[in-house]
């Protein structure tokens, strides 16, 4: 008789997977490096587009002076607007899961309110989908101001600027 169970691989580690390889350590240390460069310089351009209006041109560059020695004041505010962007997202769901069960006839509505059929018109335009998209349309407009915002109140803080006036001669 013929053993037709593959050969068991020796395991290591307390969840019993195999060791990690060269190539997988190197990939995580180079995806952690990756997104701090990203970070850091996101950061300290975050202020290039507020800096935009007030000069009456576009200055990408002129960010980096303003953010010098204030990075982690500046990502750890980035941080809160993003956690609270993602709080009011997880809300909106909630009241959109909610009101399409209730309004749409049951918990059996929530499928096709996420999973639209996108065969015909009339399938992607159901009620249940309809309402959903309304709700998370009113979420996604309370969330843009709480991530766009900071770096404009940013700037009016580090410029100590009065109302903004473009002269367009």
């Amino acid at each position: 008789v013929l053993n037709t169970l593959p050969a068991k691989r020796p395991v290591s580690g307390a969840l019993g997977s195999a060791a990690p390889d060269g190539a997988s350590i190197a990939s995580a240390i180079l995806i952690r490096v990756s997104l701090g460069i990203f970070f850091f310089f996101g950061v300290r351009r975050s202020l290039a587009s507020p800096l935009t209006f007030p000069r009456g041109r576009v200055n990408v560059f002129g960010s980096w002076g303003m953010t010098r020695h204030r990075f982690w004041p500046l990502f750890g505010t980035y941080l809160i607007a993003f956690a609270l962007s993602l709080v009011v997202s997880a809300l909106t769901l909630a009241i959109a899961v909610l009101a399409v069960a209730i309004l749409g006839g049951g918990v059996q509505a929530l499928g096709p309110a996420f999973q639209a059929d996108m065969s015909t018109v009339a399938a992607i335009l159901t009620p249940a989908r309809l309402l959903y998209l309304a709700i998370s349309a009113i979420g996604a407009a309370l969330s843009a101001p709480i991530t766009m915002c900071p770096p404009a109140a940013i700037y009016d803080a580090l410029a100590g600027a009065g109302p903004v006036v473009v002269s367009r001669t």
